[in-house]
Protein backbone atom coordinates (compact mmCIF):
# COMPACT_ATOMS: atom_id res chain seq x y z
CA UNK A 1 0.00 0.00 0.00
CA UNK A 2 1.75 2.55 -1.35
CA UNK A 3 0.67 6.08 -0.06
CA UNK A 4 -2.85 6.38 1.09
CA UNK A 5 -3.74 9.72 0.87
CA UNK A 6 -4.51 11.29 5.13
CA UNK A 7 -7.98 12.21 5.77
CA UNK A 8 -9.10 15.74 5.81
CA UNK A 9 -10.20 15.09 8.90
CA UNK A 10 -6.90 14.90 10.57
CA UNK A 11 -5.74 18.70 8.63
CA UNK A 12 -8.10 21.13 10.47
CA UNK A 13 -7.63 24.34 7.86
CA UNK A 14 -9.07 26.92 9.27
CA UNK A 15 -11.71 28.45 7.16
CA UNK A 16 -11.08 32.07 5.98
CA UNK A 17 -14.37 34.38 6.42
CA UNK A 18 -15.21 36.59 3.82
CA UNK A 19 -17.95 38.81 5.14
CA UNK A 20 -20.19 39.72 1.43
CA UNK A 21 -21.22 43.51 1.41
CA UNK A 22 -22.27 44.00 -1.62
CA UNK A 23 -25.93 42.40 -1.23
CA UNK A 24 -26.38 44.78 1.79
CA UNK A 25 -25.02 47.53 -0.07
CA UNK A 26 -27.28 46.49 -3.18
CA UNK A 27 -30.33 46.76 -0.37
CA UNK A 28 -29.61 50.02 1.09
CA UNK A 29 -28.92 51.51 -2.39
CA UNK A 30 -32.56 50.79 -3.03
CA UNK A 31 -34.10 51.20 0.76
CA UNK A 32 -32.66 55.31 1.01
CA UNK A 33 -34.32 56.33 -1.57
CA UNK A 34 -37.29 54.85 -1.18
CA UNK A 35 -37.42 56.10 2.61
CA UNK A 36 -36.34 59.95 1.35
CA UNK A 37 -39.23 60.10 -1.14
CA UNK A 38 -41.36 58.74 2.06
CA UNK A 39 -40.52 61.86 4.70
CA UNK A 40 -41.06 64.16 2.00
CA UNK A 41 -44.33 63.90 2.20
CA UNK A 42 -44.35 63.72 6.00
CA UNK A 43 -45.34 67.11 7.40
CA UNK A 44 -45.94 68.68 10.80
CA UNK A 45 -48.69 71.24 11.17
CA UNK A 46 -47.73 73.74 14.45
CA UNK A 47 -49.23 77.03 15.53
CA UNK A 48 -46.61 79.67 16.48
CA UNK A 49 -47.60 81.81 19.76
CA UNK A 50 -45.95 83.86 21.92
CA UNK A 51 -46.58 82.95 25.33
CA UNK A 52 -46.42 86.26 27.62
CA UNK A 53 -43.86 85.66 30.63
CA UNK A 54 -45.85 85.80 34.19
CA UNK A 55 -45.20 89.03 34.42
CA UNK A 56 -46.99 90.22 31.69
CA UNK A 57 -50.60 88.31 31.89
CA UNK A 58 -53.38 90.34 32.67
CA UNK A 59 -57.18 89.93 33.34
CA UNK A 60 -59.79 91.83 31.30
CA UNK A 61 -60.59 95.35 33.14
CA UNK A 62 -56.88 95.92 34.06
CA UNK A 63 -54.93 97.89 32.47
CA UNK A 64 -52.14 96.39 30.25
CA UNK A 65 -48.59 96.92 30.59
CA UNK A 66 -48.75 99.30 27.00
CA UNK A 67 -51.42 101.35 25.81
CA UNK A 68 -52.93 100.44 22.87
CA UNK A 69 -52.87 96.38 23.52
CA UNK A 70 -55.50 94.98 21.82
CA UNK A 71 -57.03 91.59 23.92
CA UNK A 72 -59.61 89.15 22.71
CA UNK A 73 -61.46 87.36 25.86
CA UNK A 74 -62.58 83.73 25.26
CA UNK A 75 -64.67 82.89 28.08
CA UNK A 76 -68.22 80.57 28.68
CA UNK A 77 -69.82 83.69 27.25
CA UNK A 78 -68.67 84.46 24.26
CA UNK A 79 -65.71 86.91 22.96
CA UNK A 80 -64.25 90.57 24.37
CA UNK A 81 -62.33 92.45 22.28
CA UNK A 82 -60.58 95.29 24.42
CA UNK A 83 -58.02 97.76 23.70
CA UNK A 84 -56.27 98.82 27.22
CA UNK A 85 -59.03 99.50 29.63
CA UNK A 86 -61.33 100.27 27.14
CA UNK A 87 -64.41 97.37 25.59
CA UNK A 88 -64.38 97.69 22.37
CA UNK A 89 -67.05 95.26 21.57
CA UNK A 90 -68.87 91.94 23.32
CA UNK A 91 -69.94 89.33 20.69
CA UNK A 92 -72.11 86.79 23.15
CA UNK A 93 -72.85 83.14 22.21
CA UNK A 94 -75.47 81.95 19.28
CA UNK A 95 -78.22 80.93 21.01
CA UNK A 96 -76.74 76.95 20.23
CA UNK A 97 -73.86 77.91 22.89
CA UNK A 98 -71.32 77.76 19.74
CA UNK A 99 -69.35 80.76 19.29
CA UNK A 100 -69.99 83.14 16.58
CA UNK A 101 -66.47 83.37 14.85
CA UNK A 102 -68.50 85.46 11.32
CA UNK A 103 -68.64 88.15 13.91
CA UNK A 104 -65.80 87.64 15.61
CA UNK A 105 -63.99 87.84 12.17
CA UNK A 106 -65.76 91.00 11.05
CA UNK A 107 -65.03 92.54 14.68
CA UNK A 108 -61.31 92.02 14.14
CA UNK A 109 -61.25 93.02 10.59
CA UNK A 110 -62.56 96.67 12.11
CA UNK A 111 -60.12 96.86 14.56
CA UNK A 112 -57.56 96.64 12.15
CA UNK A 113 -58.98 99.10 10.10
CA UNK A 114 -59.45 101.54 13.20
CA UNK A 115 -55.59 100.52 14.05
CA UNK A 116 -53.74 99.77 11.30
CA UNK A 117 -50.17 99.84 12.65
CA UNK A 118 -50.96 97.36 15.39
CA UNK A 119 -49.64 93.39 14.64
CA UNK A 120 -50.24 91.39 18.01
CA UNK A 121 -53.23 90.64 19.97
CA UNK A 122 -53.49 89.07 22.87
CA UNK A 123 -55.60 86.26 23.82
CA UNK A 124 -57.25 85.85 26.75
CA UNK A 125 -58.55 82.33 27.49
CA UNK A 126 -61.00 80.91 29.93
CA UNK A 127 -60.28 77.31 31.67
CA UNK A 128 -63.26 75.71 29.74
CA UNK A 129 -62.65 76.71 26.71
CA UNK A 130 -62.52 74.41 23.78
CA UNK A 131 -59.15 74.27 22.03
CA UNK A 132 -61.06 73.79 18.42
CA UNK A 133 -62.16 77.39 19.49
CA UNK A 134 -58.89 78.49 20.59
CA UNK A 135 -57.38 77.23 17.18
CA UNK A 136 -60.69 78.88 15.31
CA UNK A 137 -60.67 82.05 16.88
CA UNK A 138 -56.50 82.31 16.46
CA UNK A 139 -57.28 81.78 12.44
CA UNK A 140 -59.77 84.71 12.96
CA UNK A 141 -57.38 86.70 14.31
CA UNK A 142 -53.93 85.75 12.21
CA UNK A 143 -54.91 87.70 8.85
CA UNK A 144 -54.96 90.78 10.68
CA UNK A 145 -52.86 90.19 13.54
CA UNK A 146 -49.78 87.81 12.66
CA UNK A 147 -48.89 88.30 15.92
CA UNK A 148 -50.38 86.18 18.86
CA UNK A 149 -50.16 85.71 22.37
CA UNK A 150 -51.76 83.71 25.00
CA UNK A 151 -52.70 84.06 28.62
CA UNK A 152 -55.11 81.83 30.88
CA UNK A 153 -57.34 82.32 33.84
CA UNK A 154 -59.99 85.02 32.41
CA UNK A 155 -61.97 86.76 34.48
CA UNK A 156 -64.50 88.91 32.78
CA UNK A 157 -65.78 92.32 34.56
CA UNK A 158 -69.18 92.99 34.00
Amino acid sequence: MAGMRPSRRRHHRKKEFELELIPVISLLCVLIPIMLQGAAFVRTAGQEVNLPSTDEVRYVGQAPAEAGTLTLALSDRGFTLGSGDRILSRIPKLPSGAYDFAILGQTIREAKQRAPSQSAIVLLIGDRILYEDIIHAMDECRPYFPSIAMADRVETVD
